[in-house]
C-alpha cells in the first residue's frame, strides 16, 4: 500500500509508573513540536491531556494513553484502540510516539515489530523522538528497517531486566558496607548525617 497523503495525526503516551518516567505533558509536548515540524494537523491541545488525566480515559480522537500499564502488555486498552483507529481512519497520515519502549516493551521483540508494521503497511507513517519509520509499499524489501526495529524493541524489553541487576548491585555493595538499603531500619541502626566525605556530623 503507498503511503496516505499527508493530514492528520495520533499521539500514544504510556507510562508504567507515574515517578521515574518521562511525564505525559513531555511526551505530549514532543509530539505538538514534531507535528508542526512535519506539516502534520494534530487536533487538541494540551488542555484536552489534562482533561483525559483527570477522567481517567483511555482516549479521545487524537490522544491514546495508557497510565500505570507495563510496556510488555500488547493487548492494553489505549494502545489496542490507538492502532484500530488509526488504520481505520483514512485521514490519519502519522502517528506520534515519543519512544519505542513507550509503545512496546515485550517479551518477544517479533510481536512489538509486528503490531508497528501493521501501521507501515497501512500506509501510515510511524514518528518517533530518535527516528521516523516510513510505510511499508506492497512488494518492498523491508529486511533492513525490520531488523532495527527488533533491535529497538530487544533492547527495551531488556531494559527492565537490566536495571533490576544494577539495583540490586548497588544494594548488595551497600549492605556489605554496613548501610540500610530501604524500609524501617532494624533494631540498632540509626541515621546520621554525614559530610561529602563520609564524616559523621550528628545522629539524627
Amino acid at each position: 500500500m503507498s503511503g496516505r497523503a499527508k493530514s492528520k495525526g495520533l499521539v500514544y503516551l504510556r507510562r508504567s509508573t507515574t515517578r521515574q518516567e518521562i511525564s505525559f505533558s513531555q511526551q505530549f509536548d514532543w509530539a505538538m513540536k514534531k507535528a508542526k515540524e512535519l506539516g502534520v494537523h494534530l487536533d487538541v491541545g494540551i488542555d484536552v491531556l489534562d482533561q483525559i488525566c483527570k477522567q481517567r480515559l483511555p482516549c479521545n480522537e487524537t490522544i491514546f494513553l495508557d497510565d500505570g500499564i507495563t510496556g510488555a502488555d500488547l493487548g492494553r486498552r489505549g494502545l489496542s484502540q490507538f492502532v484500530a483507529e488509526a488504520i481505520r481512519r483514512s485521514d490519519v497520515s502519522h502517528v506520534f510516539i515519543h519512544d519505542p519502549d513507550r509503545f512496546a516493551r515485550p517479551e518477544d521483540p517479533v510481536d512489538a515489530v509486528k503490531l508497528q508494521q501493521r501501521l507501515q503497511r497501512s500506509g501510515i507513517t510511524v514518528v518517533f523522538s530518535g527516528e521516523i519509520a516510513n510505510p511499508i509499499h506492497r512488494g518492498q524489501d523491508c529486511s533492513a528497517e525490520t531488523i532495527r526495529a527488533f533491535l529497538n524493541y530487544s533492547a527495551s524489553g531488556q531494559f527492565l531486566v537490566k536495571l533490576a541487576l544494577r539495583i540490586t548491585e548497588t544494594k548488595r555493595q551497600l549492605a556489605e558496607k554496613g548501610f540500610w538499603t530501604g524500609g524501617r531500619p532494624p533494631y540498632g541502626f540509626v541515621r546520621i548525617l554525614v559530610d561529602a566525605l563520609g564524616n559523621e556530623i550528628q545522629e539524627l
